[in-house]
């Protein structure tokens, strides 16, 4: 029922529409050579950390990272977002 308040769908709605995101920004990913192995996402995450002046242990704490893979996913979709939003046409 929250989810339906909430969202306007069924759970099953929604996982599917989950999953349909994660498998196109997956597929860009892929297309566009993006991956994370263990040494990139450490870079990715001290150079995140030290834009915003603060230690990787903190930026893992303010971000409440608790799952490398979860997090490595929000990367990757960051991301291709931005090369979405980069290579977008606005037509006017």
């Amino acid at each position: 029922e929250y989810v339906e308040g909430m969202y306007g769908m069924t759970v099953d709605q929604l996982a599917e529409k989950y999953l349909k995101q994660r498998m196109l920004i997956e597929a860009i990913a892929q297309k566009e050579g993006i991956s994370y192995t263990n040494k990139a996402y450490n870079e990715e995450i001290a150079k995140l950390a030290e834009s915003q002046g603060i230690s990787v242990d903190n930026y893992f704490l303010l971000n409440n990272i608790v799952n490398d893979e979860s997090y490595v996913e929000k990367l990757t979709s960051d991301k291709v977002t931005a090369i979405i939003v980069d290579s977008a046409v606005i037509i006017e």
